[in-house]
């Protein structure tokens, strides 16, 4: 499922769609409230699931899970051998 929802945490249009983005720009001027809004749900989602630090975490995570596996998995085979 995406993270982005039209109106609540983003503002879609069509790529190449220049009425439609400026459509969306004069939007957000009259109803800067609301677009604000949008744009700190949109950070929290942000700083929740993709920011540098979670990515980092992530990958580490998985490097860890990755290398131990391995580590298992040659003490196995020689226990296997021997």
């Amino acid at each position: 499922t995406s993270d982005l929802d039209d109106g609540e945490t983003a503002l879609f249009f069509a790529s190449e769609d220049d009425e439609a983005l400026a459509e969306r720009i004069l939007w957000c001027i009259y109803h800067r409230k609301e677009a604000k809004a949008i744009g700190e749900r949109s950070y929290r989602i942000y700083e929740e699931k993709y920011s540098m630090e979670v990515f980092s975490h992530n990958l580490l995570s998985e490097v860890n899970r990755i290398l131990t596996a391995a580590v298992d998995l040659d003490e196995n085979k020689k226990e296997i051998n021997t």
